[in-house]
């Protein structure tokens, strides 16, 4: 192992550097996790990055959340999760609210990046 990654592997994780960074490190991992078929463990990330987001109100990593927790809902089929659009439905109101005030093709851009039905 070269010295670099010997001391890279050594050194402590960098600490966030606020909220926004935070909220999506964690969506990232809900999508990683679940990739992965950890269900439980990415519906736990994505949990934790929902609820960071909205503290820190940063509306992209709230609408990535909620549509993850709405496909985590569909192929499960839960009871509590019929659920699944009671996830999308707030995460297309937040898309909304977002791009409702921008000009046309910028809105359009942003919709179309936006993983969620607006």
């Amino acid at each position: 192992m070269s010295a670099s990654l010997l001391a890279i592997s050594r050194s402590p994780p960098a600490a966030p550097r606020d909220g926004t960074h935070r909220a999506r490190v964690l969506v990232t991992r809900a999508r990683a996790l679940a990739a992965l078929e950890r269900h439980g463990d990415a519906e736990g990330a994505a949990n934790a990055g929902l609820a960071v987001a909205g503290r820190g109100r940063y509306p992209p990593a709230q609408w990535r959340a909620l549509a993850l927790k709405a496909d985590f809902a569909r192929p499960t089929g839960r009871p509590g999760d019929a659920d699944a659009d009671a996830y999308a439905a707030p995460a297309s109101g937040v898309v909304r609210a977002v791009t409702d005030p921008l000009p046309g093709a910028f809105r359009r851009t942003l919709l179309a990046s936006a993983d969620v039905p607006a």
